[in-house]
C-alpha cells in the first residue's frame, strides 16, 4: 500500500511555485503533501500531512465521515483520510521509515532541540503523532512526553516505543498539570487547529512551559507549504496569540537546520516567557 501510495499525488509536485518548496533536511516537510530535497533536486511525493492538534472536538464541531453518524474528526483527520484513507497513521509512519532507510535525515527537529536546550531536559511533544521525533528525543537523553487528540496516531507511537509516555489529548486546553523546558510543536500544528481554538491552545501551551524554558513551533505561511485544505496562519497572529500568554519570540529561523528565515514560506519561531527575555536581546534569525 506505501508503495501505490507515494505516487498519489505526483502532479502537485510539478504544480507548486518555483522557491516554494517546504524546508529541507527534516521530514516535516510531510506537513504538504509533496516535497523536494534541495541537496539533491528530486521529489518525493507523499501522500499524508503531518500532525494536528490543539482542538476540542465538540458536538457543534462533529463530520459524518462516510454515512457514519456521530463519527467525530479533526481537520488534520479529514485532511489525512482524504489523502490516505483509514490506515492513514500507520501509513505516515511507514513512510518516515521508507525515507530513513534510504538514508534521509528525519531527525531535524530534535537536532533542533539540541541546540536549545541539552538533555535530560524535559521535553512536551504536543502533536507528536505517531511518535518518531519524541522517540529520538529520548534516544538522546530527553525526558519526554508526546501528546496528540488522534488516538489513532498514539496507537501506533506506542506500537512503535512501547516504553515511552503516550498520552491522548487535546492542547486546546491540556492540562498535564507538569512544567516542561520545551514544548515542541514540530508539524504544522499551528495553522492546522481547529477553527476558534489558537487563544485556547497557546494558553494551555504557555502554563506549560518552565520559567526558563521554550517554546518552538515550526509551521508553513503559505500555501505552498501547507496541506491542501489548510488556510495558512500568519506570524503575525500566532505572535499575537503568544503575545497574549507573555510570551515573544526569541529566534526565527526557516527550517529546522537553522537556515535564515526571510519573512515568509516557512519558519521555526522560539518563544519565551516575557519575564525571562533580556530586554537588551532582540529576535535571533537571519532575516
Amino acid at each position: 500500500m506505501a508503495e501505490a501510495s507515494e505516487n498519489l499525488v505526483v502532479d502537485k509536485v510539478n504544480s507548486l511555485p518555483r522557491g516554494h518548496w517546504p524546508p529541507r533536511s527534516n521530514a516535516h516537510r510531510l506537513e504538504h503533501l509533496s516535497l523536494r530535497t534541495p541537496q539533491s533536486r528530486r521529489c518525493v511525493t507523499l501522500a499524508a500531512s503531518r500532525r494536528v492538534q490543539g482542538r476540542r472536538v465538540t458536538q457543534d464541531r462533529t463530520h459524518v465521515l462516510g454515512g457514519r453518524k456521530g463519527w467525530m474528526s479533526t481537520r488534520w483527520q479529514r485532511i489525512a483520510r482524504q489523502e490516505g484513507g483509514e490506515d492513514y497513521a500507520a501509513l505516515y509512519a511507514d513512510r518516515f521509515r521508507a525515507m530513513a532507510a534510504k538514508g534521509s535525515d528525519v531527525h531535524g527537529e530534535a537536532n533542533f532541540v539540541t541546540g536549545v536546550t541539552a538533555a535530560p531536559a524535559r521535553v512536551l511533544d504536543a502533536g507528536c503523532g505517531t511518535g518518531r521525533v519524541a522517540a529520538r528525543l529520548a534516544q538522546l537523553g530527553y525526558d519526554v512526553v508526546g501528546c496528540d487528540v488522534d488516538p489513532q496516531m498514539i496507537a501506533v507511537a506506542r506500537q512503535q516505543w512501547p516504553t515511552l509516555d503516550w498520552r491522548v489529548a487535546d492542547l486546546a486546553g491540556l492540562q498535564l498539570n507538569e512544567a516542561f523546558d520545551v514544548v515542541l510543536l514540530a508539524g504544522n500544528v499551528v495553522p492546522l487547529l481547529e477553527p476558534g481554538t489558537l487563544a485556547e491552545t497557546t494558553s494551555s501551551l504557555a502554563a506549560h512551559v518552565a520559567a526558563h524554558g521554550h517554546l518552538v513551533a515550526g509551521f508553513g505561511l503559505d500555501a505552498a507549504h501547507l496541506p491542501e485544505g489548510c488556510p495558512p496562519l500568519s506570524l503575525a497572529t500566532f505572535d499575537a496569540a503568544m503575545a497574549d500568554v507573555r510570551m515573544r519570540a526569541c529566534e526565527r529561523w526557516a527550517t529546522w537546520d537553522r537556515q535564515p528565515f526571510q519573512g515568509d514560506g516557512y519558519v521555526v519561531a522560539v518563544y519565551q516567557h516575557v519575564t525571562a527575555v533580556s530586554h537588551e536581546s532582540g529576535v535571533r534569525s537571519s532575516q
